[in-house]
C-alpha cells in the first residue's frame, strides 16, 4: 500500500510525519488475510518493493496529482512496474480508492494532465449514492461473480450523478491488466468485503 503525502500544515503531520494510511483500508484488507506493506510515497527504489509484494493499493487520502506531484510520480512508476509484471505472465492487480482510482485515470490517459484532466463534482460531505453499473460493468470481473442477492442488497445500480446532476465515473476496470478504481469506499464497511 502506497503511503499518502501529509503536508506540515495537516492537522495530523507531528504524529504521521510526511505520509500515513488511513487506518479503514488497513482493517479492510487484513480481514481478507492480506499482510500490508507500507510504501513510502518518497522510495527512490520501487523495484525492491515490487519483490516483496504481489498486488498494490493506492488508498484514498487528500493528496492529489495536482498538489502532489511526487505521489502522482510514484503511483505511475508502480503502474508501469505492474503492466511489466502482467506482461511477462505474472498476475499483479492494483486497486485504487478514491484518491488511487483518480491517480489511475491520469496514468492511464499517458498526457500527464495533471491539471485539467479531472472535473470537480459536488460529492463532498459524505454524498450517498447508489452504483449505476453499466452493461459492460455487469460482465466485469468485479461485478460478474457477485450474487444477485448482493448486487440487491447494495442496489448496486458504475456511474453516478453528484449533487448538481453532472455525471462522473465511479467504477474502472482495466481492460487488459488486472487493474481496478472505485471513487467510493468499500472499506468504510464490512458489508463490502465481497470487492
Amino acid at each position: 500500500m502506497i503511503t499518502v503525502p501529509l503536508s506540515p500544515r495537516k492537522k495530523f503531520y507531528s504524529v504521521c510525519g510526511d505520509s500515513y494510511i488511513a487506518s479503514s483500508h488497513v482493517t479492510w484488507l487484513k480481514r481478507q488475510g492480506i499482510k500490508i506493506v507500507p510504501i513510502p510515497y518518497t522510495t527512490k527504489n520501487p523495484k525492491y518493493y515490487m519483490s516483496k509484494v504481489n498486488g498494490l493499493y493506492f488508498p484514498s487520502g487528500g493528496a492529489f496529482a495536482l498538489n502532489s506531484k511526487e505521489y502522482y510520480k510514484i503511483c505511475k512508476e508502480f503502474v508501469r512496474l505492474a503492466m511489466k509484471e502482467n506482461d511477462k505472465g505474472n498476475y499483479f492487480p492494483i486497486w485504487g480508492g478514491c484518491m488511487g482510482m483518480q491517480q489511475l485515470v491520469i496514468i492511464a490517459d499517458e498526457q500527464d494532465n495533471l491539471d485539467t484532466l479531472l472535473t470537480q463534482f459536488d460529492s463532498f460531505n459524505n454524498l450517498l449514492l447508489n452504483l449505476d453499473i453499466t452493461e459492460n460493468g455487469r460482465k466485469s470481473k468485479m461485478f460478474r461473480n457477485a450474487t444477485p442477492e448482493f448486487m440487491k442488497t447494495l442496489e448496486i445500480v458504475s456511474t453516478n450523478k453528484d449533487r448538481q446532476g453532472k455525471t462522473f465515473v465511479s467504477t474502472i476496470e482495466g481492460r487488459f491488466y488486472p487493474f481496478y478504481g472505485v471513487q467510493w469506499h468499500p472499506e468504510r464497511d464490512d458489508t463490502m468485503d465481497y470487492f
